[in-house]
């Protein structure tokens, strides 16, 4: 008797190809959180120039909008599946993170040597 060898399973199935609509998903998802993110913190800026005294609801409101849209911009991408959005998301995040940390080194860097020449 002539022995069957196993079957090659690689051969059969073709080769996965990418969905090039989840890079596009990826970079909305990171410049649109970095596009709402610059539009609020401009609506801040112009509530607080044109009304000096931003107290009460305004206050309120622009102090509470940054953390309800951003939160709720990532729950609602989870809720509708589209994985790829939220990462771009928390890559902007990291991304500003990174910023922020390298920032304020050099901003304690030159402190420490301002106060080191008195």
């Amino acid at each position: 008797m002539s022995e069957i060898p196993p079957p090659n399973l690689h051969m059969d199935t073709p080769p996965k190809k990418d969905n090039p609509f989840k890079h596009r998903d990826f970079w909305l998802g990171f410049f649109g959180s970095i596009a709402v993110n610059v539009l609020i913190a401009a609506l801040g800026i112009f509530a607080n120039v044109s009304n000096s005294s931003l107290s009460g609801l305004a206050g309120l409101l622009f102090g509470v909008m940054p953390w309800v849209l951003n939160i709720g911009a990532i729950i609602l991408f989870l809720v509708l599946k589209r994985s790829r959005v939220v990462l771009g998301i928390l890559f902007a995040y990291a991304v500003g993170f990174i910023i922020v940390l390298v920032a304020g080194f050099f901003f304690a860097v030159v402190c420490f040597y301002s106060l080191s020449q008195l």
